[in-house]
Order: C-alpha cells, then structure tokens, then sequence
C-alpha cells in the first residue's frame, strides 16, 4: 500500500488502496507526473475529463463513506481522509499526512496542488467507503474536471465534490426551505446544484465527480444530511483536520 515517486520526488498518480472489507485493489487507473506547468495541468484535465462516467449509483448498496480534505498552506498541504459507517456514523479510519508542493494554488486546479496528498491520505486507510465525498468539485469547474473527478478517476471509485462556494456558474433562484435543491448552470450546462441543508441557512455546492448521475447525487447529498449544513462525513472530517493542522 502507497504511492509511487514521480519526478522531483513528487508522487505520481499510481495508488495502492484497501476496500471496506479489506481486499486488495490494484493500481489506480491512471499515472501521470503531478510535477507539471499550469498549461500542461489545463492540457491534462481537457484529456482526462473524456473518461468521466457518469452513470446512476445504487445508494442503497452504500455501507460507508468516506470523506477527503486538503488544506493548502504555502509550500505544504495538510490531506485528511475519514471513513464512516453510514448506519451510525461511526468513525471506522481516518489517516492525515502532510506533503510538501512546488504547485501553488491555482482555483480550478486544486488536483495538482493537493492530489498527492489526498491520494496518500487514502492509501494510509485501512478501511475505504463505497463512495467519496470530496471537498471541492467535480464537474462544476471551468473544464468539467474538478478535483473529485480527478480523484475518482485515480482511485476507480465514485466520487463527488462538496463545496460552500461556487466556482463557477450561477445558481439558479433556490427556496429557503430545508431540502430545496436548485440546478447550477454554466451557461446551458448543468454542473452541479446548490442545495440547502438547513431553512435560512447559506446552501452547499455539489457535483458529479466519478460514476454517479445528478439523481445518486442528490440522494447521497440528502442521506448524509444531519442537523447541520454540511454532511456529516464533511463536517466531521474538517474537525478532524484540526488535529492534524495543530
């Protein structure tokens, strides 16, 4: 279990994982050097963005989630990943590392900044979800390949992203009342939906990242819904990430 070292000493996107009941996968499904200059960043995503699936997920079958942060920091990036048991919401692993990063953030390629330590975050886990909630987004991004898609392609996992902000597009007019869902529009495109968790409350931000439909989005949105704002693989990952920060 680990990642490969790319150049500069950087990992590449070849990842080891485990399942929820503990098998082996293989590699990831993609490698690419993650050392690399913002026009080559923009010319990867325009390719990969091509082998996003996006196909409805039975949210039945789903036992656990796990949820994926990074923050970034100047020179460094602190990823935290967490599984929880959706029956209770107990915690089953979470693993935090930190990595250093000659790619300063740049909105719109977040993956290259903080991919490899988001991905090391999930080869440390001994216990992976069903499905990943990525803080971020996916096809709500200017070239439709957010960090959860591209993390969903690396990992072969079903992905979306979970943000408290745009990053593209407008919303749009969305009712008060908790549970209101309102469609995200990049020009005629949907992207994404702004949702409201909470009446009165600022809404989340959710997309597609990998091998779910706009329906499983919304229905695993809705699922991991609590009495807070975020969802609770969400939010209890960012307390988690305290203790790594500290």
């Amino acid at each position: 279990m680990g990642s490969t070292v790319g150049r500069r000493g950087l990992p590449a996107i070849t990842v080891r994982y485990r399942r929820i009941d503990g098998r082996m996968s293989g590699l990831s499904k993609l490698e690419h050097p993650w050392d690399v200059t913002h026009d080559e960043a923009i010319a990867l995503q325009l390719r990969l963005r091509e082998q996003v699936i996006i196909r409805p997920l039975e949210i039945n079958e789903i036992r656990s989630i796990t949820a994926l942060r990074a923050v970034c920091q100047p020179e460094r990036v602190v990823a935290v990943a967490m599984t929880l048991r959706r029956e209770d919401w107990l915690v089953e692993d979470h693993a935090g590392v930190t990595l250093t990063t000659n790619f300063p953030y740049t909105p719109g390629l977040l993956a290259f900044t903080a991919g490899p330590a988001m991905l090391k975050a999930v080869a440390q886990l001994n216990r992976l979800g069903d499905v990943i909630m990525v803080e971020g987004h996916g096809i709500a991004h200017p070239r439709r390949f957010g960090v959860a898609c591209h993390l969903g392609l690396a990992l072969d996992m079903p992905t979306m992203g979970c943000g408290r902000s745009f990053l593209i597009g407008k919303a749009l007019p969305l009712p008060q009342e908790a549970g209101s869902a309102s469609p995200v529009m990049d020009g005629d495109e949907m992207v994404g939906f702004a949702y409201r968790s909470r009446s009165g409350v600022k809404p989340i931000y959710i997309s597609i990242g990998h091998r779910m439909d706009a329906e499983s989005l919304l229905a695993l949105t809705r699922v991991c819904l609590r009495e807070y704002r975020l969802p609770e693989p969400m939010r209890r990952v960012r307390i988690m990430t305290k203790e790594y920060l500290e």
